[in-house]
């Protein structure tokens, strides 16, 4: 019983680890910088994206659909 409950939460604990190390991993990811070039590029063709247009949330989302396929 005792052997059971050691290995119990040993899992549950290794399981808590992985889920920690997912989720840093995946918010690393996101603050990666966009590349350069496409962010001019799709500021170019979009017009959401020019300094006068104020939808910078709609501009942001425009650039993760065409930069991050």
């Amino acid at each position: 019983m005792i052997k059971f409950l050691i290995k119990f939460f040993l899992y549950v604990w290794l399981f808590f680890m992985l889920l920690f190390w997912a989720a840093s991993w995946l918010d690393w990811r996101d603050r990666m910088p966009y590349p350069k070039d496409c962010i001019k590029r799709v500021g170019e063709s979009h017009p959401y994206c020019n300094p006068s247009g104020g939808a910078v949330d709609a501009c942001k989302s425009i650039i993760q659909q065409e930069c991050f396929r």
